[in-house]
């Protein structure tokens, strides 16, 4: 499901978004989110300006190495 509603009360707070669907990660980082692409065989030639992780292992590496 879209996430515009939810997501908005997050606007401009460069917390994390993690998420599988494209559309939803690519909202998350245009309305200032730090988002991440969770790859699966849905969304794995989508291109984007955001990390793609694979496991969950990235996705603490990333989160851990930046802050």
């Amino acid at each position: 499901a879209d996430k515009d509603d939810a997501l908005e009360k997050y606007r401009a707070s460069e917390l994390y978004w993690i998420e599988d669907k494209p559309e939803n990660a690519d909202l998350g980082h245009a309305i200032g989110l730090k988002s991440i692409l969770f790859e699966h065989g849905h969304n794995m030639h989508h291109e984007c300006p955001y990390p793609v992780v694979k496991n969950w292992k990235e996705i603490f590496e990333l989160i851990t190495q930046s802050d």
